[in-house]
This record gives C-alpha cells, sequence and structure tokens, in this order.
C-alpha cells in the first residue's frame, strides 16, 4: 500500500504540471510519461492502482489533472477519454512486456501500442463532446503529440527498465 500510495502521489505531483496548445483542447501533460514509468518498473496490480486512485483523487476535486484540473467534468470533457485510457496502459504494457521478459524493444512496441489505445479513447471521446468527425478529433487530440510522445516513450524504456534492474538488484542482494 505505501509503494502504491507514493507512486500516486508521484502522479499527483506531475500530471498538474501541461502545456496548453494554443489549437487543441488536450494539452501537453506530463502523466503519461509518469503512466509508463510505472507501469514499466511495477506489476500490473500496484501500477493499475496506483493509476485508479489517482483518477478517483482527481473526480473527487483534488486538483490532479492537466492544468491543475479536477472533477468529474475533466471526465466527460474533451481531455477524459485520455484519462479513462490511463487505467489500461499498465495492463497493455505489463503484459507484453512480461511475455518477452522485458526486452527493450519489446517494452517500446507495448508502450507505442498502450499510447496507441490511448490516442484511439480519447480521439473516440473527443467526438463524442465537441461533435466532431473522428479526423478532425484525430489532428486535434493526436498529430501534436506523436513525436512528444515517442520521446516520453524512449525516456520511460530506458530509464524505467534501468530502475526496474537496480530494483532487482537490490532485492536479490
Amino acid at each position: 500500500m505505501c509503494i502504491i500510495s507514493l507512486l500516486c502521489g508521484i502522479l499527483c505531483i506531475i500530471s498538474p504540471f501541461s502545456i496548453p496548445i494554443p489549437f487543441s483542447v488536450v494539452p501537453i501533460s506530463f502523466s503519461n510519461l509518469i503512466i509508463y514509468l510505472i507501469s514499466i518498473i511495477f506489476d500490473i496490480n500496484i501500477s493499475t492502482y496506483a493509476i485508479l486512485i489517482y483518477i478517483i483523487l482527481g473526480v473527487c476535486g483534488l486538483p490532479v489533472f492537466s492544468n491543475f484540473g479536477s472533477g468529474l467534468s475533466k471526465i466527460v470533457g474533451p481531455t477524459g477519454g485520455y484519462i479513462i485510457a490511463y487505467i489500461f496502459i499498465p495492463i497493455i504494457i505489463y503484459k507484453i512486456s512480461k511475455i518477452f521478459s522485458y526486452k527493450k524493444v519489446f517494452v517500446f512496441l507495448s508502450l507505442l501500442l498502450a499510447t496507441c489505445f490511448m490516442y484511439l479513447v480519447g480521439t473516440l471521446h473527443l467526438c463524442i463532446i465537441l461533435k466532431i468527425r473522428y479526423i478532425e478529433a484525430f489532428y486535434i487530440g493526436v498529430v501534436p503529440y506523436i513525436i512528444i510522445d515517442i520521446i516520453k516513450m524512449i525516456i520511460a524504456l530506458f530509464l524505467g527498465l534501468n530502475i526496474k534492474n537496480k530494483i532487482k538488484m537490490y532485492l536479490i542482494n
């Protein structure tokens, strides 16, 4: 429980800091970087619970979402689909990474797949909320973030695997 609380706390501290983009309702957020790291380093239960508690805290009014937002309005607002998709990111990353023994290529592919899933859910949610076509939502909610998210995935890959290996070595000794 302590690890889950600590990870949730880190997520709550980092996630509100985001960079608004003038042509999109979706800001550049650092929450997915932290979620990637948590998902690589820790098992599926720890990471999923930490993310779930983070979302519950945000819905209950703690200003932990992007731009220090909070409340149910964030979940039913334009960025809600991305936030909901966060719950499934550790499941995707853990399942694929574990099958392939956390080999870098497969961890990166799991990050890519998890991000594509987040894009899909977020874009579909944008379509519904903004009442726009999928292609328009795709250009608003995905295209501006692809390169930034690839950089986040690369950072999470190397940092996450390095920390995971250090923790394993510490536990063995």
